[in-house]
């Protein structure tokens, strides 16, 4: 990224809201590290709609739709664990690590308690192969993380301690531009089988 232009403080909001909801869908994997256990997903994603399967088995997780979203529960013809997206409040537990329920006061709220800082740190690299911004954010939780912000999708990339211990990062991102709400849309060909419920008898 030599000769990048730094985006300003504000530009730099905007692009972490704006990857909050991508208008062109992506994929990657995501790794979660946790001081006794960690978690591992292969992730698409397109706007508000999320599919998240398991990294090493590929077992559909959960997946959310323009319209529903489902879970997968322990038996899934009796409880397919279907839901109407309406009913999110407000966001699926499984979505929360990707996405905000409202990115602009998280954001803003987080990172204007110390400008001065995000500005001085924030530097141009290179991040999985990919264009990128790194910057510590203000004091949290006994420290002042560092945040690498993929530069094209605004997606948070890698986050890790003051003291450089990774606490999520992802890898393998890839643009998915053939992303339709179809990918998503619980439904018989979308889900595992067995798991869209039967029809109800009258």
């Amino acid at each position: 990224m030599t000769g990048a232009t730094t985006p300003t403080f504000e530009g730099l909001i905007d692009l972490l809201v704006a990857g909050n909801e991508p208008t062109t869908g992506y994929s990657g994997s995501y790794t979660e590290l946790g001081p006794d256990s960690s978690r591992r997903w292969r992730v698409w994603r397109l706007g508000k709609m999320g599919r998240i399967e398991e990294a090493d088995s590929g077992r559909l997780h959960f997946t959310a739709g323009p319209q529903h979203f489902w879970r997968a529960g322990r038996h899934p013809v009796r409880d397919p664990d279907l839901y109407v997206r309406q009913g999110w409040q407000p966001v699926p537990p499984e979505l929360e690590v990707l996405m905000y329920a409202y990115p602009e006061e998280y954001w803003n709220g987080w990172l204007r308690e110390d400008i001065e800082l995000v500005e001085r740190t924030l530097n141009a690299i290179a991040y999985d192969g990919r264009p990128a911004w790194r910057f510590s954010a203000p004091w949290v939780k006994g420290g002042c993380p560092l945040i690498t912000v993929d530069a094209e999708l605004g997606l948070v990339a890698h986050a890790a301690a003051e003291n450089g211990t990774t606490v999520f990062s992802w890898s393998d991102l890839r643009l998915e531009p053939g992303l339709t709400d179809a990918f998503f849309e619980p439904g018989p060909d979308t889900l595992p089988r067995g798991s869209w419920p039967p029809p109800v008898r009258r």
